[in-house]
Parts: C-alpha cells; sequence; structure tokens
C-alpha cells in the first residue's frame, strides 16, 4: 500500500521537530542537525538510509557550516574596515593633498592644498592636518580628500 504525503505533513513535521518559525527566519545548522537526526532516528528499520543519501547529506551539512563560518569572518572583517581606514590615513603623511576648504568664511576658495603633516584621532575618527603653500596648518576630514599625490618626490 503505498502512502502519500501532502505539503502540510512536512511543514507540520518540521515544525515539530524545530519548534514554530516565522516566515523570515532561516534555518541554521543547529537546525539542519536537528533534522537530520530526527530523520535517522524515525527512519524505517527495514529500508535504512542509504550510505550515499548520508553521506550527500553530511557534505550538505558541511557546506552549510563552511559558509556559516565564511559569513562569521567577513563580519569580523567589515568591522575592523573602519580601523583599516585610519591606518589609510595614517598612510597620508607626508604626502600632498587637495581637499574640500573646510572654512565657512565668505569668498574662501572651495578646495586647498598642502602636505599631510599630522593625523589626530578625534571622537574616535581621523582627522588630517595639512600645511598649505601659506604655512598655514588646517585641519581636513579624510572624507573630503579630492586628490591625493606623491609631490615632487620623483
Amino acid at each position: 500500500m503505498a502512502v502519500e504525503s501532502t505539503g502540510g505533513t512536512n511543514q507540520s513535521l518540521s515544525t515539530a521537530i524545530l519548534g514554530a518559525k516565522d516566515s523570515n527566519s532561516i534555518l541554521g545548522k543547529d537546525d539542519f542537525l536537528k533534522l537530520l537526526m530526527a530523520e535517522l532516528k524515525h527512519q524505517d528499520p527495514l529500508s535504512p538510509k542509504s550510505d550515499t543519501a548520508f553521506i550527500s547529506e553530511m557534505a550538505n551539512f558541511t557546506s552549510l557550516e563552511q559558509m556559516t563560518n565564511i559569513n562569521e569572518n567577513f563580519t569580523k572583517f567589515f568591522a575592523k574596515f573602519d580601523s583599516s581606514s585610519q591606518m589609510q590615513a595614517l598612510s597620508l603623511l607626508g604626502t600632498e593633498v587637495v581637499a574640500k576648504n573646510p572654512s565657512k568664511e565668505a569668498g574662501a576658495p572651495a578646495t586647498i592644498s598642502g602636505i599631510v603633516n599630522k593625523m589626530k584621532f578625534e571622537d574616535n575618527k581621523p582627522q588630517l592636518y595639512i600645511t598649505t603653500a601659506g604655512n598655514q596648518e588646517v585641519k581636513v576630514d579624510p572624507k573630503d580628500l579630492i586628490e591625493v599625490s606623491l609631490g615632487d618626490f620623483f
């Protein structure tokens, strides 16, 4: 006698094993292991799961675990990316730059140029200090840089 499965039965089984999940949730590796263990526990003893199918499911689990690890590593990498931008600001010391002029005075030029002579952290963000041709020191936010060049070194 053949027994046919309905879509609701599979949904009810996974809900019984994993608990209620909202429609936006994503199954993780713990959920995968719970389903695999339930499948092995409730398999037909007269027709057990084939080795090939079991190895295939374990390969899927390994892939899922590796993708999770990659995602965690990317998250850590991008969390440190901000500190990397601070290091990039530090590497600008001694270079010639053109930046938006931070001066709000009427008639002030739109840009300033000069050599980056120091960097300070203010509110945990790097700020560059440029010495202009008139020997004036101007504080500039790195995001306001327009051009960076090596100057007359070569």
